[in-house]
């Protein structure tokens, strides 16, 4: 069972859609396999990026991702997360 929800933003959608089917695959597996079991093992940005977690795939390609119940507890303002207003 994954503990957590799974919900893309439209730019998230965009994207991928761009990337090779191996690429896609790739971020897939990860996402599935690593980020929804234990999102916490991921690196929590600073600055700009305060609230989000960072996943590195290489050089050129990073995904981005939040943890609702972090974003409040740390008092970040709304990212504007698809769904945030509503939770």
């Amino acid at each position: 069972m994954i503990p957590f929800e799974l919900l893309q933003s439209p730019i998230f959608k965009r994207n991928f859609k761009n990337f090779d089917k191996k690429t896609q695959k790739r971020i897939d597996t990860i996402i599935l396999e690593e980020v929804l079991t234990n999102p916490y093992n991921f690196t929590l940005m600073k600055y700009e990026y305060a609230g989000l977690r960072e996943v590195r795939l290489g050089r050129n390609l990073r995904i981005l991702f939040a943890i609702c119940d972090e974003c409040r507890e740390l008092r970040i303002r709304l990212r504007r997360c698809i769904d945030c207003s509503e939770i």
